[in-house]
């Protein structure tokens, strides 16, 4: 028989069946296995969720919106503005890292709160020639970053 012969379409969902899912495994005196992205906790615990960057040494933009960065120079963070989606009064946490070489430790400082819905922006201070930044929650709690701006000064060489 034809395949334009056959009585149901092609597309009739049966391999819907086969979905692909992210799965967990827990292999320990009581093993378990997790579906994922399903829920924002693991095995009835809220875990700690992040996003960070490190080792930002940009100063600007050129004339085309291309960032222009300098790894000599020293730069003040006072402000981080955080774009993100989440329920209004949800907590971020914010935290602003200085480092001075790019393969260097990372100090941070904070947390800093950012209230979703309320707050434009984190006033925060960190001085460093490379910065980083890192957004934080420990609870339930659903939320998307979509970009953030930084509020920097520039100082002299080191």
């Amino acid at each position: 028989k034809d395949i334009s012969d056959m009585d149901f379409p092609i597309d009739s969902g049966l391999e819907s069946r086969f979905t692909r899912k992210l799965l967990w495994a827990k292999p320990n005196a009581s093993p378990k296995l997790f579906q994922g992205h399903t829920t924002n906790q693991f095995d009835g615990t809220s875990f700690e969720a992040y996003l960070e960057r490190t080792g930002l040494s940009i100063i600007g933009r050129d004339q085309k919106g291309n960032p222009i960065t300098d790894l000599k120079r020293r730069k003040f963070l006072k402000a981080v503005m955080p774009r993100i989606e989440a329920a209004s009064g949800t907590v971020i946490e914010v935290y602003v890292g200085e480092q001075s070489t790019i393969l260097g430790a990372v100090t941070w400082q904070g947390p800093y709160n950012f209230i979703v819905g309320t707050d434009e922006q984190v006033n925060v201070f960190a001085s460093a020639k490379l910065l980083g930044v890192r957004f934080r929650t420990s609870g339930s709690e659903q939320w998307t970053l979509y970009g953030y701006d930084l509020d920097i000064e520039l100082d002299g060489e080191y």
